[in-house]
């Protein structure tokens, strides 16, 4: 079960000792457990009598009164693990905890608590690999790319079954027939297979008529260098085909290969209708620095945009139960989202002093920005907090 969170999440317990939390109820701008989670819910909490802390995941019961009873102790003040012994009247908080932060690091990685999620050669290495499906203009989808290893050919196997081979080499007949040699036909200008059965088959014209933008084949040849065929045209530039390394076992076959006008990247067409774009640098960007962003491809035309930035406030003359707030402070991310789904607030300043209980905490989000408040136990206070989002673009 997930652990929740929720805004403005605070009461008061007496003595709750290292046993459940008996709910005493809001103090005045703050909600209850119970008006914000659901009986059985699972929640952060955080506890405080002023001179020792903890803080952990809680489970709600609603009822008469409304208990949280501690599931998993993250910390405390003590530095262990272990209930402390509350003995005086404790502030009981939902917030989360730093262990569960998900943090953009200053070399590009991304890390949660202690854990690296992910480091920039991760995100580098995901930029040279990803590929996704998103056919556009009547393109139809592929659902296989192999290396026959009758023919020796790239083929592609689409959606309805059916397999499309760069050079055909008659595979109608109950089984793929292996292809012997290529030539270029004297008598039709045009590439021609033979196949092990002893028929040619002629693939492509290499006389086009002048009128036309088609380009004359001179040369067709399978590159040792590159692992890939390749077509020499008459104007004496080498054309690539397809590379595989394919070992035939459950590999994937391709109807078509292009290079997309719309993304100007290797495109793949898979024998259902799909199609496999290849993933190029220029489809990934990013803005560096203490606010920026990174916007990752994840197909469809979609992107992750991860977003993170900073912000700062004063905190009040007056107080509410001994906390000093800012006022609302408005954010607006470095791009604009389609969709925003989480953004997550931190306090990145310290006030001077134990025990201040800063806090940077998310009132609100859309998709041009999202409003924070900073608290702490001084007033006056000058605070900075940071923000890290994450949506669709």
């Amino acid at each position: 079960m997930a652990s929740r969170l929720s805004n403005y999440v605070l009461e008061n317990a007496t003595n709750p000792g290292t046993g459940p939390f008996i709910l005493n109820g809001a103090p005045d701008n703050r909600r209850t457990f119970a008006a914000a989670f659901p009986n059985g819910g699972q929640v952060f909490y955080f506890a405080d009598d002023g001179s020792q802390s903890e803080w952990g995941v809680a489970s709600l019961t609603v009822g008469a009164p409304n208990t949280l009873s501690r599931i998993r102790i993250i910390g405390n003040t003590g530095e262990t693990t272990g209930p402390l012994d509350f003995s005086a009247t404790v502030q009981v908080y939902n917030e989360i905890p730093a262990e569960y932060l998900l943090v953009l690091n200053d070399d590009g990685s991304v890390s949660l608590g202690d854990t690296t999620l992910a480091t920039a050669a991760d995100i580098k290495d995901l930029n040279d690999k990803m590929v996704w499906s998103s056919p556009s203009g009547g393109d139809l989808k592929i659902s296989e790319i192999i290396l026959s290893k009758d023919t020796g050919a790239v083929a592609a196997l689409l959606a309805d079954g059916t397999w499309r081979y760069l050079i055909d080499s008659d595979p109608g007949d109950g089984g793929d027939v292996g292809i012997r040699q290529i030539v270029r036909s004297k008598d039709s200008g045009s590439l021609a297979a033979l196949d092990r059965d002893g028929a040619w088959h002629y693939a492509v014209e290499s006389n086009p008529a002048a009128s036309s933008q088609d380009g004359g084949i001179t040369e067709v040849v399978y590159s040792g260098t590159n692992g890939t065929m390749a077509f020499l045209d008459r104007n004496g530039t080498w054309r690539y085909v397809l590379g595989s390394t394919a070992a035939g076992n459950g590999d994937l076959n391709c109807l078509e290969l292009i290079v997309s006008g719309g993304t100007s990247a290797p495109a793949v067409l898979d024998l259902g209708g799909t199609w496999h774009y290849l993933l190029t640098q220029a489809m990934v960007t990013a803005q560096q620095g203490e606010s920026g962003f990174l916007r990752l491809p994840i197909g469809n035309n979609q992107f992750i945009l991860l977003q993170w930035g900073g912000f700062s406030g004063t905190t009040t003359l007056t107080s509410d139960s001994g906390v000093y707030e800012t006022d609302v402070i408005r954010v607006t991310w470095p791009q604009a989202f389609s969709q925003v789904w989480r953004a997550f607030p931190a306090v990145t300043s310290d006030v001077a002093t134990r025990g201040q209980q800063e806090q940077a905490t998310l009132t609100a989000q859309d998709t041009t920005g999202g409003s924070f408040f900073l608290a702490s136990r001084t007033k006056n206070a000058a605070m900075t907090g940071g923000f890290f989002a994450i949506g669709l673009a």
